[in-house]
């Protein structure tokens, strides 16, 4: 008979944040999409450039972030403008005031941990947004890559 390898159990202990956050959606809207015309009749599309931001805002009597985003596809050789793309997603927070803070001011602060969690769901949503709308169009091959959220600087 043979020897059974032990098991070890590993508890994976999720990052804790400043305080827990109580969000959900409450919305997902496309601002725009525009589809710009093949270069040429011959293109093939099939490398391309992406700029994408996101500006976050607030409402705190509906005890909301908004995440503005905008992506802007372009040839990566010609860097001629093919599509762009506009959504917003918005999300309840349940504690809105504390994660949320007045500065002197008088706008709204946010922890770096937090700006990143909105920031990767909101470039998540948006590449499945874009995907959908660009399958069945020369730019089906545009896929919006995997962002470092934590590369989307805050405006100071």
């Amino acid at each position: 008979m043979a020897k059974s390898a032990a098991v070890k159990k590993v508890l994976l202990k999720r990052p804790e944040v400043e305080r827990p956050l109580r969000w959900a959606f409450d919305g997902i809207e496309l601002t725009n999409i525009t589809l710009h015309p093949k270069p040429d009749a011959n293109y093939l599309g099939s490398e391309f450039k992406f700029d994408m931001t996101i500006e976050i805002k607030v409402n705190a009597e509906r005890r909301l972030a908004i995440a503005f985003t905008k992506v802007l596809v372009q040839d990566s050789v010609t860097e001629a403008i093919l599509a762009d793309l506009g959504a917003v997603c918005a999300y309840r927070i349940e504690n809105f005031e504390e994660i949320f803070h007045l500065d002197g001011k008088g706008l709204y602060q946010m922890s770096d941990t937090i700006r990143t969690l909105i920031n990767s769901l909101s470039i998540s949503t948006c590449r499945g947004v874009l995907w959908a709308e660009l399958r069945g169009t020369y730019l089906h091959k545009a896929v919006l890559p995997i962002f470092d959220p934590k590369s989307f600087a805050k405006k100071e």
